[in-house]
């Protein structure tokens, strides 16, 4: 990890891959399953969750039920596909409605609202208990959405580099973070990040943009 932050800066998502088949010939000269290395196995199984999208909020209930009928119990609500203030308002509500005790949902903007936006969705669902992901393109317009509204927020996008996530810890920006492996630069990173939550009492969920297999196994190790 050293050497190639040495050798060659940025290139995240070149190194991870370097990164990652290191780790992969490192369990398997062992004989040891991958969690093995990076800690230990903690849970017999792990969580995932359902992405929700919709042409039509009066579409969400449906979702949601199949969705349930599948096994999940998270529900990620994507919404800033419109300038349309009271869309997303009637989406996070109807996914509210539809959901049953114990479900949790995750609204996802995926970086599309501005901070003016966002604090008009967000005021207006107040007595909603949901997170909120990366709400705005850039770390600065987030914080000051989370400065203002009492929804617990994850950064995803914002959240590259271990300076990223200290500075976040610093200004009480989040109560989490969304860590996807390729993006930081593999599992070495991942883990120094997963470590410095854990100190910090913050969430890390893990995710990534490859393939759904290979990512998913990756995911569920660490």
């Amino acid at each position: 990890e050293e050497k190639t932050r040495t050798l060659l800066r940025g290139h995240e998502y070149a190194k991870s891959g370097l990164d990652i088949a290191c780790w992969d010939m490192l369990a398997r000269s062992q004989g040891k399953p991958l969690y093995a290395l990076l800690g230990g196995r903690q849970n017999d199984k792990v969580p995932g969750y359902a992405v929700i999208k919709y042409k039509d909020p009066e579409e969400l209930p449906s979702s949601i039920k199949q969705a349930r009928e599948q096994g999940y119990r998270i529900f990620q609500l994507k919404v800033g596909r419109s300038s349309s203030v009271m869309e997303d308002v009637d989406a996070i509500r109807q996914v509210d409605k539809s959901r049953l005790g114990g479900e949790i949902m995750v609204v996802d903007p995926n970086k599309w609202w501005n901070p003016s936006h966002g604090l008009q969705v967000l005021n207006q669902v107040r007595n909603i208990n949901f997170f909120i992901e990366q709400p705005c393109e850039t770390y600065e317009e987030c914080l000051d959405i989370s400065r203002k509204t009492d929804q617990p927020m994850f950064l995803d996008e914002s959240m590259i580099t271990i300076q990223d996530l200290l500075r976040a810890i610093n200004d009480h920006a989040m109560q989490g973070i969304v860590c996807k492996i390729s993006r930081v630069g593999g599992l070495s990173k991942a883990m120094l990040m997963r470590d410095i939550c854990l100190a910090s009492g913050k969430i890390m969920r893990m995710e990534d943009n490859w393939g759904a297999d290979l990512s998913t196994a990756i995911n569920a190790h660490m």
